[in-house]
């Protein structure tokens, strides 16, 4: 379970990548914006997380890895003038601006105009949106999740980042 813009779930993607994770688990993820007050406790996760939602209703052909993959961790791992994405977006972009670096994204990956301009129509669309809620209803209500991010493996349930070695 992660939020996109949580610098937390970026360590403990980090670490699953250091600790090989995805050669000996098939893992899934639950796009989570993490609430707060009347928004988000990150203002631009839902739009993002609305992308990832969308990309997986419209993968790329020929791709060896889902365009929401690829999305996130162009997210946690790309830099902007020396600086992690990840806080570029959090910090100075505003929403429009998280929208032009994603679809500036989706056309690196290899979508046409014609794709993006659908995919960005889906990401808007009730059917995401009512992904998304139904996303926060089993993190809140039946996982009952304590922080973010959360990662399920073994039969246990890790409410924190866990460490290279623990991933292992």
């Amino acid at each position: 379970i992660i939020d996109p813009l949580c610098t937390f779930c970026k360590k403990l993607w980090g670490n699953i990548n250091e600790a090989k994770f995805t050669d000996r688990y098939n893992l899934t993820y639950i796009a989570y914006p993490i609430p707060e007050g009347n928004g988000y406790k990150f203002k631009n996760s839902y739009v993002i997380a609305s992308y990832m939602e969308a990309l997986k209703k419209f993968p790329l052909a020929n791709s060896d890895v889902q365009a929401d993959w690829r999305l996130l961790d162009k997210i946690f791992t790309d830099k902007k003038d020396g600086i992690d994405m990840q806080e570029v977006i959090n910090i100075s972009y505003s929403n429009d601006q998280t929208v032009e670096y994603i679809n500036k994204s989706l056309k690196e990956f290899g979508y046409t105009d014609e794709q993006i301009a659908l995919i960005k129509s889906l990401a808007e669309s009730s059917t995401v949106k009512e992904t998304i809620k139904s996303n926060r209803d089993l993190v809140e209500n039946k996982i009952q999740t304590i922080k973010i991010p959360t990662i399920i493996f073994n039969g246990v349930r890790h409410d924190r980042v866990v460490d290279v070695e623990g991933l292992k």
